[in-house]
C-alpha cells in the first residue's frame, strides 16, 4: 500500500483530533482495519517514521500505538524486520439475506416513535446559540474532579469490588454518599432500605408509572408538564387526569382525589418555572392522603433552587405518600445519567425487583466514580463555581429579552435554568423554530408541553446552561431577528 492507500484507510485527521487522543484515534483505526481484513494477518505495517510523515503527525504517536498494540497481540514486532499484523480473528462474510415485506410479523402494542416528544438536535453544540434546557456547556464539566474519582474507582482494590455480580444491589458507597451529600443538604432524612440508584431521573419515573399504573389506573399529570412522564403514563394508564397549573405550579383540584399516582415539580415546575409555595405544598399532601395518592416530587432542578426555596415535599411527608426523585444531570452532566429514588422501604424493594427485570442495575463501576465524586468534595465544589456563571447568564437575558423583544413576556424562576417565553397572541413558536434555527439559533416550542398542543402554541422555552456567556447578547438579537420574521409573515 501506497502513502494514499494509508491516508484513506486510516483517514486521521490531526486538526480536528485533541493531542491527547491522537494516539487513541489512530489506534482505533488500526484495530478497526485488522478486524474488518483491511490488514491481513502477516501485513507488514509502515515503519513509524514513515507513516508519522505520511500521517502528519509526531513519530512518537506512531510508535507508541504500534507498541500498545504489540502488547494486545494485534501486532507483532519482529526483530530487524519490522512490525506485522498478528493473527488477527476470521471475518465472516456477511450473507444476504430476503428483506421481509414488512419489519414486523406482529404489529406492536402500543408506538412510542409517534407520541409527541421534545426534540433536540443531536448536533446541538454545532449551532452558536443553543438555548435549550437539558443539556450543559461541556466547558463547565468539572473535568479534574472526575478524573480523580474515575481513577479511585478504577483502582485494583475498588475494581474487585464493582466488578462482582450483586444482582439487584446497588453500590454502597453511593448509597452512602447521596445518604450524607445530597439529601441531608435537603433536610431528607433517608435509610439505606429508603433510597434506590437508577439511569437519572428518566428511569425513576418510567419505573414509578409501571410499579403504580400497571393494570389501568389515573395517573394525575400537570398540564403544562413534562412531556416525557405524559408518554409513560400514557402507556399505561387507563386515564390521564390534568392538573392545572397557574403561577404557583400544579393545582391541587378535585382532579387529585381521582388519582392513583400524580407526577409533580413543585421546586420548579416544567416548563413554566413556576415555585409552588410552601402553603399549596401541605394542601397537596393533605389531599393526597385523603384519596391516597402517591405523590411524586420530581426534584429535577433543585441544586440550582434560591436559598429561600420551600423545603422538599418529602420533608414535609408524615405518613410515606411522597416520593422524592433526584438527578445529577441538570447539576452535573446529562450523558452521565446518574439519578436517585428516596420513598418509604416497602416502596423501594418493588422498584428494586423491578428495575432486576430490564437492567438489573445501573453499572457499578459509574456508580462508584460518582461516589468518590460526591465524598471528595467535588460536587459542592463544582455547584459554588457554576452557580454564579449561571446567574450572570439569567442576568443577561433577563436584561436583554424586553430590548430586543418588547412584545414577549418571559418567567425566570428563582434557580431555574430557563425561561418560560410567550409571543403576542397569535403567534406560534413552532412556525418561529425553523426561522430562529437559520439564525443559528435553537429553542423548544411550548406546544408539546400541553395535553393540548394548541393551549402552548405561543410559548417557547429559553433554556440557558448550554450556551456561552460571550453569545448570549447576540443570542438574542439573533433570536429577536427570527421573531420578527415571524411577525412579517
Amino acid at each position: 500500500m501506497n502513502e494514499a492507500a494509508w491516508r484513506t484507510l486510516l483517514d486521521l485527521r490531526p486538526d480536528s483530533t485533541p493531542a491527547g487522543g491522537l494516539q487513541r484515534e489512530l489506534r482505533s483505526r488500526l484495530v478497526t482495519a485488522i478486524r474488518r481484513g483491511d490488514l491481513a494477518t502477516g501485513m507488514r505495517l509502515p515503519a513509524s517514521r514513515k507513516l508519522a510523515a505520511w500521517l502528519d503527525i509526531s513519530r512518537n504517536t506512531v510508535t507508541l500505538a504500534y507498541n500498545t498494540l504489540v502488547q494486545d497481540g494485534l501486532l507483532e514486532a519482529r526483530h530487524g524486520s519490522g512490525v506485522y499484523v498478528a493473527q488477527s480473528p476470521p471475518v465472516r462474510a456477511a450473507v444476504d439475506r430476503p428483506q421481509p415485506a414488512q419489519s414486523w410479523v406482529r404489529r406492536p402494542a402500543i408506538m412510542p416513535s409517534l407520541m409527541r416528544q421534545v426534540n433536540k438536535p443531536r448536533d446541538w453544540q454545532s449551532y452558536r446559540y443553543p438555548f435549550i434546557s437539558g443539556q450543559v456547556d461541556p466547558e463547565l464539566f468539572p473535568v479534574n474532579g472526575w478524573r480523580e474519582s474515575s481513577r479511585a474507582a478504577w483502582s485494583m482494590a475498588e475494581t474487585s469490588i464493582w466488578s462482582q455480580d450483586v444482582i439487584d444491589a446497588d453500590d454502597d458507597a453511593l448509597v452512602e454518599a447521596v445518604r450524607l451529600h445530597v439529601l441531608a443538604e435537603r433536610g431528607i432524612r433517608a435509610g439505606r432500605d429508603e433510597v434506590l440508584i437508577t439511569l437519572g431521573a428518566q428511569q425513576a419515573l418510567s419505573l414509578l408509572a409501571q410499579l403504580y399504573l400497571t393494570g389501568g389506573r389515573v395517573a394525575g399529570i400537570e398540564d403544562p408538564g413534562y412531556t416525557d412522564v405524559r408518554n409513560m403514563a400514557a402507556q399505561f394508564a387507563s386515564e390521564l387526569a390534568p392538573l392545572p397549573v397557574d403561577g404557583q405550579g400544579a393545582i391541587p383540584d378535585a382532579a387529585l382525589l381521582r388519582c392513583d399516582i400524580a407526577f409533580l415539580t413543585p421546586g420548579q415546575h416544567c416548563p413554566t418555572n413556576a415555585v409552588m409555595p410552601l402553603d399549596r405544598r401541605r394542601r397537596f399532601l393533605e389531599q393526597a392522603a385523603l384519596s391516597g395518592t402517591v405523590l411524586v416530587e420530581d426534584s429535577y432542578d433543585w441544586d440550582h433552587r434560591s436559598e429561600d426555596a420551600p423545603p422538599p415535599l418529602k420533608t414535609l411527608d408524615a405518613v410515606g405518600q411522597v416520593v422524592h426523585v433526584g438527578s445529577f444531570s441538570k447539576s452535573l452532566a446529562p450523558g452521565i445519567r446518574g439519578g436517585f429514588m428516596v420513598a418509604a422501604p416497602d416502596i423501594i424493594a418493588e422498584l428494586r425487583a423491578l428495575r432486576r427485570m430490564s437492567i438489573r442495575h445501573p453499572p457499578l463501576s459509574d456508580q462508584r466514580i460518582l461516589a468518590s465524586f460526591l465524598s471528595l468534595g467535588h460536587h459542592d465544589a463544582h455547584l459554588r463555581r457554576i452557580r454564579p456563571i449561571l446567574a450572570e447568564r439569567a442576568e443577561l437575558i433577563r436584561h436583554e429579552l424586553p430590548l430586543a423583544m418588547p412584545d414577549c413576556t418571559a418567567v425566570h424562576g428563582p434557580g431555574s435554568h430557563s425561561f418560560w417565553i410567550a409571543l403576542p397572541d397569535g403567534q406560534d413558536s413552532q412556525r418561529l423554530l425553523p426561522l430562529a434555527q437559520a439564525e443559528g439559533v435553537l429553542i423548544e416550542p411550548g406546544g408539546v408541553f400541553f395535553a393540548d398542543p394548541a393551549r402552548g402554541a405561543r410559548y417557547f422555552r429559553l433554556g440557558y446552561a448550554a450556551i456561552r456567556t460571550e453569545r448570549i447578547v447576540s443570542g438574542i438579537a439573533a433570536l429577536a431577528r427570527a421573531v420578527n420574521l415571524l411577525r412579517g409573515a
